[in-house]
């Protein structure tokens, strides 16, 4: 794990980072895109935004967390989601709501995630805002409906407390001690911080609950 300090710079620089902000530039320059869709900024920064007004290319921005409202992306800390930026936060991401009056359009792939940046006067006067959840398309036939046969049950993602795995371990504890509740099986496939997955596996460890890595 990176040092406090080293963090703190790397903070700073993904902030405003013009080092990656002049790549693109050159990128930019040399390929001329009609379109540019921005989506997981963290290491580029918002420092690429100005990239595509200064070339007056549209540009649309797909937000898939918090990162331009909090350094971590998760607006999670100490165990709470956090109600407001903190302190660090807002220093962090000083200046991002003028920065993002200057794309085309601005997309959440929730309603959640994008009315969280609007209430905090980002994307203010972004013309185009809109919702697209997150899809795939798989050759099956969707169900429904799910009915007393139906046990077996999974969670496929990152393995951090601000995903609540816990909140779903323990509720299928509870769930499985009752009547019939030897049928049902968990899996969990995902990696993430080592001592919270020990800590799961230690404290859920189960024959009905396996983790898949």
């Amino acid at each position: 794990r990176p040092s406090a300090i080293q963090r703190l710079v790397w903070h700073a620089l993904d902030s405003h980072n013009p080092f990656m902000s002049a790549a693109l530039d050159a990128l930019v320059d040399r390929i001329r895109p009609d379109v540019i869709s921005f989506h997981n900024l963290s290491g580029w920064s918002a420092g690429v935004w100005p990239v595509a007004s200064k070339h007056k290319i549209a540009a649309v921005q797909v937000l898939h967390d918090y990162y331009h409202l909090c350094p971590r992306s998760q607006m999670f800390r100490r165990g709470r989601l956090c109600s407001e930026p903190c302190t660090a936060c807002k220093a962090f991401r000083f200046g991002r709501r003028d920065a993002s009056a200057r794309l085309q359009g601005v997309i959440g792939v929730s309603r959640a995630v994008l009315d969280s940046h609007l209430q905090r006067g980002l994307f203010g006067s972004v013309s185009i805002r809109s919702v697209v959840h997150n899809a795939r398309s798989f050759r099956v036939t969707p169900r429904t409906e799910y009915g007393p046969s139906a046990s077996r049950f999974g969670f496929i993602g990152t393995l951090g407390d601000w995903k609540g795995v816990h909140c779903l371990l323990e509720s299928f504890r509870r769930v499985s001690r009752q009547p019939g509740g030897e049928a049902l099986e968990l899996l969990v496939a995902g990696t993430g911080d080592a001592k919270y997955f020990a800590d799961l596996q230690a404290e859920f460890a189960s024959p009905r609950v396996r983790f898949l890595g």
